[in-house]
């Protein structure tokens, strides 16, 4: 699988070039890397449902003390009184909100049992008074959930052999360069150095700049619950295009008309189709092919 994601890299790291040279969007290009990123996060199998775990013992990393004291004060915000001596509670409506206000965005809550968020089903749903108001520890445990991937036994012994490569000094503990190293020798060759620093550094401040083992596994999980959106795009740029599941795709793919004519959740007609590809290709490079346009056009 390391074999596999340095060789990803290095396709990825052509697409980014000869999508620089297109001067792609800087906003699409961004996205793009994410989407790439997923790609290897899923073929290290870090996006397998914990459900599917069977036996194997499910950790949930802990929250950095950061991440809780900014739940606490989101809850504060945006719960509502009850009267009496009643705690406030957090309607489920708000719940979304509460979240990005506490930084958390772009989550994909799904999954979270009864004690979790009160009652099961979508946290963020909307509709009516959205499902029985959250109390802090619910809210708190529902955020712990959206900020932190749980990780089976499986997928510890996955990221510990990644840990484990990049320790060369064999100290048990890696810095924020060795963490830039990592991201990008094996997730992507242009993830944002700034990313880098902003999961790690929730972890840093308790680490006196240094991580260790757990702080590693602490990272990825959030790393993994970051680009879970973009990993649910690729699942369905893979089913559009017709590839299986766990395919790759990069530039040199072409999404074709006869592609999203059949593989589209809504009727659509050849003409329609081919109107569709003509609009997204930004690179105007491809007006001589207009049946099919690459995998990054088809990310616009």
């Amino acid at each position: 699988v390391l074999h596999s994601a340095r060789i990803f890299a290095e396709e990825a790291l052509e697409d980014a070039d000869s999508s620089a040279e297109g001067q792609m969007p800087e906003e699409m290009f961004h996205r793009l890397v994410g989407v790439q990123a997923a790609q290897v996060l899923d073929a290290f199998h870090l996006y397998s449902s914990v459900a599917s775990a069977g036996d194997e013992e499910v950790v949930l990393p802990p929250l950095p003390a950061s991440f809780q004291r900014d739940l606490e004060l989101s809850f504060a915000v945006y719960s509502q009184s009850t009267g009496g001596a009643g705690a406030p509670l957090l309607p489920r409506s708000e719940v979304q909100r509460a979240l990005m206000y506490a930084g958390i965005f772009n989550t994909v809550l799904r999954d979270f049992d009864g004690a979790d968020c009160g009652g099961g089903g979508d946290a963020a749903g909307e509709g009516g008074d959205g499902g029985r108001a959250l109390t802090m520890g619910e809210f708190v445990a529902v955020g712990h959930r959206a900020a932190m991937s749980p990780l089976s036994c499986s997928q510890l012994k996955t990221i510990k052999v990644l840990f484990d490569r990049f320790d060369k000094s064999k100290s048990g503990s890696l810095d924020v360069q060795d963490m830039v190293k990592v991201f990008r020798d094996i997730f992507h060759p242009q993830v944002a150095i700034e990313e880098v620093h902003g999961i790690a550094r929730e972890w840093n401040r308790e680490s006196s700049g240094r991580l260790g083992l757990a702080d590693f596994i602490s990272v990825i999980s959030r790393f993994i619950r970051i680009h879970e959106q973009d990993w649910c795009l690729m699942q369905g740029f893979r089913a559009v295009m017709g590839k299986g599941q766990g395919e790759k795709c990069n530039d040199s793919d072409k999404l074709r008309v006869e592609d999203l004519v059949l593989n589209s959740s809504i009727p659509l007609t050849d003409e329609e189709a081919e109107e569709m590809l003509w609009a997204a290709d930004w690179r105007l490079s491809n007006m001589d092919e207009a049946d099919s346009i690459p995998f990054t056009d088809f990310v616009a």
